[in-house]
């Protein structure tokens, strides 16, 4: 997996005389070790957000939040279900 994110929020012009705080963001790639497992991982975050292949064996989601406690938060679901899903994938691996 590799992981991109900014090191601080993007500013956004709200108008011609200010500059607003607009979000923080995060991108992360993933790619397993076949295809399969790859798209078992892209499953399991289904529900809770968009992703977008890059080729047959790799897929990315973008995380965009306005507070970076907002973004921890949603970075820290997205990977919990990954690594759950991770070790199903590893057990199932071993044992067929």
């Amino acid at each position: 997996m590799s992981v991109s994110w900014l090191t601080a929020p993007l500013l956004k012009r709200k108008s011609d005389q200010a500059l607003v705080l607009a979000m923080w963001h995060l991108s992360l790639t993933v790619q397993s070790r076949s295809v399969k497992d790859t798209q078992a991982l892209a499953a399991c975050l289904a529900t809770d957000c968009a992703t977008e292949w890059l080729d047959e064996n790799r897929f990315s989601i973008t995380l965009d939040e306005t507070h970076s406690k907002d973004l921890r938060a949603m970075w820290n679901t997205r990977l919990r279900g990954l690594i759950a899903t991770d070790s199903v994938l590893q057990v199932f691996g071993k044992h067929s």
